[in-house]
């Protein structure tokens, strides 16, 4: 929705499916405000490319983002990793999160799943909740939790996490 501030968990909670209909539809993403964090060789979407009205924010810049960086369509703040999750906590509303969740509890609780770094910063802010709901998302024990029914929205996907190339190193 136009003028919302739209914070897309990145990491290994990416919504890779929710993403893919954004893309398909990016009248969607009209001066729509997104929030993110672009982890190198993990999260490969530009959201600056889902729409030119689009506005976005991140921390992190990748070899996907660096251009549109450089040409201003999106504001790169380079801070550390705690004071990314102060600005998100305290700095700005967030109007919607978005984010892939692990599968439900059978007492209708649901889990951050294993990526909790800056989710749990906006979580209980955030006015509308969207959730990826991955089979395939492990539910560790002693993360945040919060009831199903705090998602506004979700949807089912059953998709790998992504995972970084090993790389071998030498002795050079």
């Amino acid at each position: 929705k136009p003028d919302m501030t739209v914070f897309i968990a990145g990491g290994n909670a990416e919504p890779k499916e929710i993403l893919r209909a954004l893309e398909e539809h990016p009248d969607c993403c009209a001066n729509v405000h997104f929030i993110s964090m672009f982890f190198p060789g993990i999260n490969t979407t530009n959201f600056a490319n889902l729409n030119p009205n689009t506005r976005v924010t991140s921390f992190f810049a990748t070899p996907e983002t660096r251009e549109d960086i450089h040409r201003g369509r999106i504001d790169y703040i380079p801070i550390q990793y705690r004071s990314i999750y102060s600005y998100l906590e305290n700095g700005i509303d967030i109007d919607m999160a978005i984010a892939q969740f692990p599968e439900p509890f059978e007492d209708g609780s649901i889990s951050l799943g294993i990526s909790v770094d800056f989710l749990p910063a906006v979580i209980n802010r955030a006015k509308f909740i969207v959730g990826e709901i991955n089979n395939r998302q492990p539910a560790p024990k002693g993360i945040l939790i919060l009831h199903l029914d705090r998602l506004d929205i979700a949807t089912r996907s059953s998709h790998p996490l992504p995972t970084s190339p090993f790389i071998q190193l030498n002795e050079t």
